[in-house]
């Protein structure tokens, strides 16, 4: 009976869950046109909502043309007719809807596409086949410039490479595209390229085109960087780098070129063209924009920037971090040049999509970033995967064993620290005398934060004094804090969104536990997360899914606490565990801090480097 209860608690849990994330997205879509647009079909099932219906479909297209800026009198007025086509099932059956409202005399075809455009932007997130049927129809209905590239745009952000392409081409032949439409065209086109013909990467040369300024030195290409973002990237470049210069080595580093002119998300923009932080030097390069240029155009004049910037600078071996786009530049260039290259794999960032948008995974554009991964790898003279399980995928891949090591995520002992909890800040948030479980990072649904929040609510109902401090933001953001408000805990859950990174020590002080319950997924299992390091490194209780990527550094019983991935009730569970045994959860996090002293510094990290670098050199 036990086991069926508890069965029974799962499935509970796992039915709730998608409640929270329904009723969160319901809550993002409350103000839109769609959403109205939505509530009005409803409401138009009832005779009363009927006699308002036709005023309410009027109000929107005003309000829809005020906000995008179209201005101009509602002159597109529902006729009974069509109020009558919406008032079929309108998403049980698509061919029927379209069918209705083409039997309709009185509709346009404009205003046909523009109730199927609305539509499917209503239903997009729910039911993605139901969508793209909606949108398909739409433009068939009403094959016009703007709703066409709209269309495509819609596509393309869905993961796929030839039905966009195939619009915009039959648009082209019609009418000039806009600037927004040529520069996806393009993008569309330079990925066809490349799918089918492959990258031009040179082959490798015997000698370097010129002496290296010293034997041991290194061109280190990143894709961002300190002190335009701050992230757990930039944070793992900027230590690993420090760390390389501590084993004797003169690294040149560089971020790929055109950035971060094109990123729209900069924290910190300084001036000139070269940082000094902390000890180490980056060298922005100007470069083309690589989410408007071609890929292939792209990997040709940003190789050819860090090509001009090796015959400048004369290191001896070319280094670059994850991804594909930041790294197929720099191995043609190594390559031109006659120097070896060293790819740092941290991750699949098509694995990332798909943890995000699982319909990624099966789209044109996953599988095409996947050859450009594999490609990459697959060429250098040197991998460094930062986990067992990324390594073993870049073998399943047809990547040599032999040329792949780890490098680890890794922390400084000396700069994370045991330290004594904030008491001013922790007064400035009125924990008292209450048990604090803490997270800090990304806020994303594969973080599993929804689990936290239930088990929070377990641990409250059995009479536990808990919160839950949720530091840093992301798209889950909202969906956590409604399954808080669901389950009645919202007033437990203290989310001061993203901080400082100097602040980064005060929050961790207040954590009594800090929870890192990561949910099953392709890239959770392959790529581990640097925080549960940090706040082992601080002597803190660590609780953490047992998900493979996690498993290699938090040993359950030894360096922390461990509970099956993706099962709130052995979360709950194991916090129970752990704070009805405060003696043994003390032992346990001492014994983590010197777990992460002994295997997971940058230093040893930099010294197994320091060994592959001078193989290469050799």
């Amino acid at each position: 009976m036990v086991v069926e209860r508890h069965a029974a608690e799962i499935e509970l849990t796992k039915m709730r869950l998608k409640v929270f994330a329904l009723a969160a997205e319901n809550e993002r879509l409350r103000n839109t046109i769609s959403y109205q647009l939505g509530s009005a079909l409803l409401r138009a099932k009832h005779w009363r909502g009927l006699i308002g219906f036709p005023g309410e479909i009027a109000h929107l297209i005003l309000e829809s043309r005020r906000r995008r800026g179209r201005g101009g009198k509602d002159h597109v007025a529902f006729d009974l007719e069509v109020r009558k086509a919406l008032m079929h099932p309108e998403t049980a059956d698509v061919e029927a809807l379209v069918a209705a409202l083409s039997a309709q005399q009185k509709i346009t075809p404009r205003r046909r596409a523009a109730v199927l455009s609305e539509l499917a932007a209503l239903v997009r997130d729910a039911d993605h086949d139901r969508w793209l049927k909606l949108l398909r129809a739409a433009i068939q209905a009403d094959p016009t410039h703007s709703r066409g590239i709209a269309a495509a745009v819609d596509l393309m952000n869905a993961g796929a490479i030839e039905e966009p392409r195939a619009i915009l081409a039959q648009i082209a032949k019609h009418r000039p595209l806009t600037q927004s439409g040529q520069i996806r065209s393009q993008l569309l086109d330079g990925w066809v390229r490349v799918r089918d013909r492959g990258l031009a990467v040179p082959p490798r040369k015997t000698q370097p085109v010129q002496k290296p300024t010293r034997a041991r030195s290194l061109m280190y290409v990143a894709a961002s960087s300190v002190p335009y973002h701050t992230s757990g990237y930039t944070s793992r470049t900027q230590a690993l780098i420090k760390a390389i210069q501590g084993q004797g080595w003169a690294v040149n580093a560089v971020t790929r070129p055109g950035y971060p002119d094109d990123r729209n998300d900069i924290h910190h923009m300084p001036d000139g063209p070269v940082a000094d932080i902390d000890g180490v030097t980056y060298s922005r390069l100007s470069g083309p924009r690589s989410n408007t240029t071609p890929f292939d155009r792209y990997c040709a004049d940003a190789s050819q920037a860090l090509y001009s910037h090796i015959i400048k600078t004369r290191p001896a071996l070319v280094h670059a971090a994850s991804n594909y786009l930041n790294a197929a530049p720099a191995l043609i260039a190594a390559r031109r040049a006659g120097l070896p290259f060293v790819y740092e794999v941290r991750g699949l960032w098509e694995l990332t999509h798909a943890a995000k948008d699982p319909r990624f995974e099966h789209s044109e554009r996953f599988e095409w970033q996947r050859q450009q991964e594999s490609r990459v790898a697959s060429e250098a003279d040197l991998v460094v995967a930062i986990s067992n399980g990324l390594k073993n995928e870049l073998i399943e891949r047809g990547v040599d064993e032999r040329r792949i090591m780890i490098a680890p995520n890794c922390v400084d002992p000396d700069v994370f620290t045991p330290r004594k909890k904030d008491r001013a800040l922790a007064k400035e948030l009125f924990l008292g005398d209450s048990k604090v479980l803490g997270f800090l990072g990304s806020m994303t649904t594969y973080e599993g934060l929804i689990d936290l929040v239930t088990a929070l609510s377990s641990l409250r109902r059995n009479g536990h004094d808990v919160c839950a401090l949720l530091v840093g933001d992301g798209p889950a953001l909202t969906e956590v804090r409604e399954a808080a408000r669901s389950l009645g805990v919202l007033d437990r859950l203290i989310m001061p969104g993203r901080v400082p990174h100097t602040d980064v020590m005060r929050w961790y002080s207040l954590m009594d536990i800090a929870v890192y319950p990561r949910r099953p997924s392709k890239v959770t299992e392959l790529v581990p997360p640097l925080k549960p390091l940090e706040a082992m490194a601080m002597g803190l209780t660590v609780v953490a899914s047992d998900v493979a990527a996690i498993a290699e550094s938090v040993i359950d019983q030894e360096s922390g606490f461990l509970f099956e991935r993706g099962n709130p009730d052995a979360l709950f569970r194991t916090l129970e565990g752990v704070m009805n045994q405060p003696k043994h959860a003390r032992a346990v996090a001492r014994r983590g801090r010197a777990h992460v002293k002994k295997l997971y510094t940058w230093d040893a990290a930099a010294k197994r480097l320091d060994d592959a670098y001078s193989a290469l050199n050799a």
